[in-house]
This record gives structure tokens, C-alpha cells and sequence, in this order.
């Protein structure tokens, strides 16, 4: 990206966000809590968010409302391949109350929104001007890219190959028991026998709407770009078939999802910086950021706004912002995180189910934390530790093979922090 004075720009902001998606809304909203004046900039800003969001309930805690929530689930099941539950609540976001919500709020702090495909912007140390096809369209101090993790102004093409997690989601009508005696599936492990090879293994994500409606999304948890969405399609019907599940599909409602897994972190440039997915926020090693993305967006906020009010420069601002977003902690305990993703990406399906009975063994606060995905370094190598002297032998070997092919950073952090500690 390159940056030089431009002027004639239609519209003075404090912060231009591009990108109306949830993070660009959610961060927006919070700026102007903050007095700071912001124009989102988006192709089509008022197109449906077509995600599934699904969070752990005590994870955003006081920053969503029982309004914000399609369905709330207390007890989450598992079949790894035996059945489990999880006494820990479970929602599913309703995309557009949270956005009527995000939306008055933004109204009422006098937030613009542009309809424009952004195309470059250009600036200096000081600020920058967001070019579209039409020309310029905003000057600000500071430039949040918000745009998504498959695009966006601070793309760069990743060294090596890039793991996906890929998903179809299908909207039906049910009659059977598509999960079991559960209400909501967070992973279903049991195998399916289609005689088909998708690319990697597979398992179903469930939830019960109400009725006879359900949402159900075969996922590869972590695996290579040539998943294909026809095959998971097929595994899922046939694994609603082997159940005895007849069912109907609601065409409109299908969903694929596909999710670059632990990207490069993206460089702060001149006074732009990102948030959301295109700042690399989508947890490494399970996909989720929703829950990691509402949480971060007050304290990043905060730093853009502080910066601004003191005066700073949209360079100044930006770095301030990712210190807080991306502090060198975080950016350890990430590495960590990409550890456990290229191991996962080793198991076949019989050693993930080990793998994951092992995992949802631990003490409850352990794999929360994990989950979470923006814990301290220290923490999650202690985490990590404990797993890694649980699991049984047959997965320690392919452990130790990824930490000796990692470099040894594993073994590294791990020393550093003092982990070996007795029981």
C-alpha cells in the first residue's frame, strides 16, 4: 500500500472503517461512544450477514443482550465417539437484531455510511484518504480495516500453505433426531459411511431452532483448500440418512463457510490498521472470533480514541491500537495456538477423537482459556503442558514429531516459561 497527499475528499472523519460486517459495526459503535466521528465504508452496507455466530455465553458477558441471541443453549453435547455434555451455555447471535441494535446506535453517534467498493488509500504519517471507484470518498485520521479475512486493504499473500477450515450448513426440516438426544451439537465425530474421501476428516455442528427446524453444518475443523463444499454436502446427507432422519431443505438457508486458520499477522501501514478477521483474530486452532472480536472492540476503541484525543497522528493512533489488540504476549501465545493447528492438521479421524476426549478432560478452566484464544502466553503453555502429559502415548509421538518439525520453538516457549512443574 502506498501513501501520499490527496485532497478533495467528500467526507471528514475521525476514523473510516471499511467494512460493514459485524467487527466494522461493532467497533464503529464503539467509537462513537467515544465521541469519535466515523464513516463505515462498504459495497453494500446493508446486505445480511450470512455467517452462523455461534459464542460461549460467559465469554461476552455483559457486552451482548438476551436480544442479541437467536437461541441459547445451557448443555452442549459432544460425540468423540462417545456421547458428552458440556454444562456451559451456548448462543447462537441473531445477525440482525444485533444489527438493528449496532445500527441505533451508530445513528445516534452520527456515524455515516458510504455505499463504495474501496480501491486504495493514500496518505501520510499525519492521515489518509480512502479511494473508491468514484474517486475519493473520505479523508480521516486514522483507516480500520475491517473487511474480512479473505480480502482487504492489508492482504498479503501468506508464506507456504494455508489451512481452512471449510464448512456446509443446511437449514432443514426434521422429523427424527438429527442430534441425538442433545439440543445442540458442538462436534460429532461419529463416522460416516459414505465410502467417500472429502480431504480430511469430518464432523457435524448442530443446533436445534425449535419445532421441527434445525441448523447442521458438516465442518472440517482444519484441512487443505481442495475440501470441497459438494462433498461435505453429500456426507451430510448421508449421515442423516444412516440415522433415519427424513428431511427438507430450505435451499435459501444454506451456508458455506471457508476460514483461513492462523494467517501472518498483518503489518500496521502508515495510519491504517485492521480489526476483525483481517487482523488476524480468527482462533488458529478452532475458527471462532466472534466471541474474541466483541470482547477486544471497547479497549481498541479506547486506544483510537485516546489517540485521537490527545492528538496524535493516524500512524501514531494505529500502532497505539494494535499494541493493545496485538501486545507481543498475545502475539507468543498465537504461535502456540498455530502449533496446536498443524498438529491437528496431522490426525486422522480416530486420533482427533482421542485427541479431543483428552482435550474436554481437563479441568474445565483449562480448555475455556484454550477456547478463548486471547489468554496469556504463560497460561496457554501451561495449558498445553498438561495436555501433552494426559494424552496417551499413541499422541504423544505425533506431538513431539510436530514440535522436532516446528524448529523446537515449542519446546522453547515451553522452558522459557517454566512449565514443567510437578502436579
Amino acid at each position: 500500500m502506498s501513501f501520499d497527499n490527496r485532497r478533495g475528499p467528500t467526507l471528514d472523519v475521525d476514523v473510516a472503517v471499511v467494512g460493514a460486517g459485524p467487527a466494522g459495526r461493532w467497533l464503529g459503535a464503539q467509537l462513537v461512544e467515544r465521541c469519535v466521528s466515523v464513516a463505515l465504508i462498504d459495497p453494500d452496507p446493508w446486505q445480511q450477514w450470512p455467517n452462523t455466530y455461534g459464542v460461549w455465553l460467559d465469554e461476552v458477558e455483559g457486552l451482548c443482550v438476551a436480544e442479541d441471541f437467536r437461541r441459547i443453549w445451557a448443555r452442549v453435547g459432544l460425540y468423540i465417539p462417545g456421547a458428552k455434555n458440556i454444562e456451559r451455555s451456548y448462543g447462537l447471535i441473531d445477525n440482525e437484531r444485533l444489527r438493528r441494535r449496532l445500527d441505533a446506535r451508530l445513528h445516534e453517534g452520527g456515524a455515516r455510511f458510504l455505499r463504495s467498493t474501496v480501491r486504495s488509500v493514500r496518505g501520510t504519517a499525519r492521515s489518509a484518504v480512502v479511494v473508491s471507484d468514484e474517486g475519493e470518498v473520505a479523508r480521516a485520521r486514522l483507516i480500520v480495516d475491517a473487511s474480512g479475512g479473505a480480502a482487504g486493504l492489508m492482504r498479503h499473500a501468506p508464506k507456504g500453505e494455508v489451512a481452512f477450515q471449510r464448512a456446509c450448513g443446511i437449514s432443514l426440516r426434521c422429523s427424527g433426531a438429527p442430534l441425538g438426544d442433545a439440543q445442540m451439537v458442538l462436534m460429532d465425530y461419529r463416522p460416516v459411511n459414505d465410502g467417500e474421501d472429502v480431504g480430511a476428516p469430518t464432523f457435524l455442528y448442530g443446533m436445534h431452532l425449535g419445532g421441527d427446524r434445525y441448523f447442521l453444518e458438516e465442518t472440517v475443523l482444519v484441512g487443505p483448500a481442495s475440501v470441497g463444499f459438494d462433498g461435505l454436502r453429500r456426507r451430510l446427507k448421508r449421515r442423516l440418512e444412516e440415522r433415519g432422519v427424513a428431511f427438507e431443505v430450505e435451499a435459501r438457508e444454506e451456508e458455506r463457510c471457508h476460514i483461513p486458520m492462523g494467517t501472518p499477522l498483518p503489518r500496521v501501514q502508515g495510519p491504517v490498521v485492521a480489526f476483525g478477521a483481517a487482523a488476524g483474530m480468527v482462533h488458529p486452532a478452532t475458527g471462532y472470533q466472534m466471541g474474541r472480536m466483541l470482547r477486544a472492540g471497547p479497549a481498541v476503541a479506547e486506544a483510537i480514541a485516546r489517540g485521537i484525543e490527545e492528538g496524535m497522528g493516524g500512524k501514531e493512533v494505529a500502532h497505539r491500537a494494535w499494541d493493545v489488540l496485538w501486545p507481543q504476549d498475545r502475539q507468543r501465545a498465537r504461535e502456540l495456538l498455530i502449533f496446536g493447528r498443524d498438529l491437528l492438521r496431522t490426525f486422522n479421524r480416530r486420533r482427533l477423537c482421542r485427541f479431543f476426549d483428552a482435550f474436554f478432560a481437563l479441568p474445565g478452566d483449562d480448555w475455556r482459556d484454550y477456547l478463548r484464544g486471547d489468554v496469556e502466553a504463560l497460561r496457554l503453555a501451561q495449558i498445553m503442558w498438561r495436555l501433552f502429559r494426559e494424552v496417551n502415548v499413541d499422541l504423544r509421538w505425533p506431538l513431539v514429531r510436530r514440535a522436532v518439525a516446528d524448529g523446537g520453538r515449542l519446546w522453547s516457549v515451553l522452558s522459557s516459561y517454566k512449565v514443567l512443574e510437578r502436579r
